[in-house]
């Protein structure tokens, strides 16, 4: 499965070149065409293998870029919304932690910083920018989630918003027993428990 484009290629070969067509240091045009197609990841090293030994260029030039499915346009990665009073930071994340039974939370941000905006994303947020319908998150604003790459903490504090990393699977238990509920009503007959050994496998320092 193809897709061609037909069209014109340039190019000035110098004294080192070794043209297939027209001559060394002299602009050249000529009739090529585009070739499109979808290569399995793990195949890559082989296509370009084989299309540098098979085409007939010193260089021949190629693109690889990576294809994601198209995102649900009604589904999004988590939550966002005002808190009813502006709170500190530090009172927010003890909060909580102790809510979640985080072992070991940790904070992007100075703890007496007032935040008034929430931005819930379990499990692990990525980098920013932070999409949301409500617009980027900044000054004011705290993402919590489980775990954050230190890269995109960095990135985070930069545009002056705080987080709060709670641990990943301790982020994502609260929804357990709502998830249970759901699946027992969506499908009656089927038993429906939640581990009670499920646990954070990352520990604090007693």
């Amino acid at each position: 499965c193809s897709f061609r484009i037909e069209g014109q290629g340039t190019f000035h070969g110098a004294d080192t070149t070794n043209p297939v067509v027209g001559q060394k240091n002299r602009f050249e045009t000529m009739a090529e065409i585009r070739l499109e197609t979808v290569v399995p990841l793990h195949r890559l090293p082989d296509v370009t293998s084989a299309l540098l030994n098979a085409h007939p260029y010193d260089e021949p030039a190629f693109d690889i870029y990576p294809l994601t499915s198209a995102p649900a346009a009604h589904l999004g990665q988590g939550r966002v919304g005002r808190f009813r009073k502006p709170i500190r930071l530090g009172d927010l994340a003890s909060r909580l932690a102790k809510t979640v039974g985080a072992a070991a939370p940790a904070l992007v941000g100075k703890s007496q910083a007032i935040v008034r905006r929430g931005f819930v994303c379990v499990g692990s947020a990525g980098a920013l920018p932070f999409e949301t319908s409500a617009g980027p998150c900044g000054s004011g604003d705290v993402v919590i989630t489980g775990e954050l790459r230190h890269h995109d903490a960095l990135q985070y504090e930069r545009c002056g918003c705080s987080v709060i990393i709670l641990g990943h699977s301790t982020s994502e238990r609260p929804a357990l027993k709502p998830l249970s509920l759901l699946l027992r009503k969506k499908l009656p007959g089927t038993n429906i428990r939640v581990s009670r050994k499920d646990r954070d496998p990352i520990r604090g320092i007693q």
